[in-house]
């Protein structure tokens, strides 16, 4: 269960330009690396598969806790907190 509430959530994706489907200019590739090298997924896996199947939406399968491997509620918060300080000023809040 993901840690964010729907206010939050919804700051993050205008912030993150997620309304069509992109996650800033991520290609899936960079996209796939990103979240590897900061939470040690695989954003790619089938158990991040929701909606359509696009960044967007495997960003918020993400956040919603999605995956087959299941780690700490602290390690998920950390790795989110650790994405939206790389992808943004840090001033979503």
């Amino acid at each position: 269960m993901s840690t964010l509430n729907h206010t939050e959530k919804r700051k993050l994706e205008d912030l993150l330009g997620m309304g069509t489907g992109y996650v800033l200019d991520f290609s899936n590739r960079t996209f796939a690396e990103f979240i590897t090298d900061y939470s040690g997924r695989n954003i790619y896996d089938s158990g991040y598969e929701y909606g359509s199947g696009s960044k967007a939406n495997r960003l918020r399968k993400f956040w919603q806790g999605g995956g087959r491997r299941r780690r700490r509620k602290a390690d998920e918060r950390d790795a989110r907190l650790r994405f939206f300080r790389q992808s943004g000023d840090g001033t979503c809040w």
